[in-house]
């Protein structure tokens, strides 16, 4: 999304705890990225157990316009 990432006001993705397949991003990874861009986890975190999971995540700089 690049330059328009501020502007996005949610996210949701199904993310990885384990990789799949080599080079992928996981969820921890994915979670302190948007979280260094001001969104917030509004779903449960990915556990330890679990192999992957849909995570929603709401950008709190849009929530104060």
């Amino acid at each position: 999304l690049g330059r328009y990432l501020p502007k996005v006001k949610y996210i949701i993705a199904e993310l990885e705890g384990h990789p799949i397949y080599e080079g992928e991003r996981l969820y921890q990874d994915v979670d302190r990225f948007l979280k260094s861009y001001g969104f917030k986890r509004i779903s449960s975190p990915i556990g330890k157990g679990q192999l992957f999971g849909d995570v929603l995540y709401v950008n709190a700089r849009t929530q104060r316009e």
